[in-house]
């Protein structure tokens, strides 16, 4: 887990394998993220940030429960009809803010525009338990 004081200098290749999922989009907008918490899905948000070591590490296993989870929409964010989605912390600092995010990896579980649940840090198993929960 790293706090958002920590800037540290990460590889682009390791951050585009990431995008390379299938299901794993980045998010541009704050109105993307918006309109998928409006919506009728379940919403789990991802917030990252290209520097985060634990991040690159948990970002498949991310990618990997999405696939599984058709029922919810996975957040990195744009497009908004995309099935799952991550949050970058840099790109998006004010949506970070307005979630009040401090550290990451950060994962926040919404329903009904709710939020039910939140797991800081990159706990494989906390994550698949919050995941089957939906």
């Amino acid at each position: 887990m790293l706090s958002l004081a920590h800037r540290g200098g990460a590889s682009r290749a390791l951050a585009g394998a990431a995008r390379r999922h299938l299901c794993v989009v980045t998010a541009g907008s704050e109105d993307a993220v918006s309109t998928a918490l409006a919506g009728e899905k379940p919403v789990v948000l991802y917030f990252t940030a290209t520097w985060c070591g634990p991040c690159r590490m948990i970002s498949p296993i991310f990618a990997e429960l999405a696939k599984a989870t058709p029922a919810a929409s996975f957040l990195k964010a744009p497009p908004a009809d995309s099935p799952c989605s991550q949050v970058d912390v840099d790109e998006l600092a004010e949506v970070a803010q307005d979630h009040s995010i401090a550290a990451m990896p950060t994962f926040q579980f919404y329903k009904a525009g709710q939020l039910m649940d939140t797991i800081v840090g990159a706990d494989v198993a906390k994550l698949k338990a919050a995941v089957q929960k939906l």
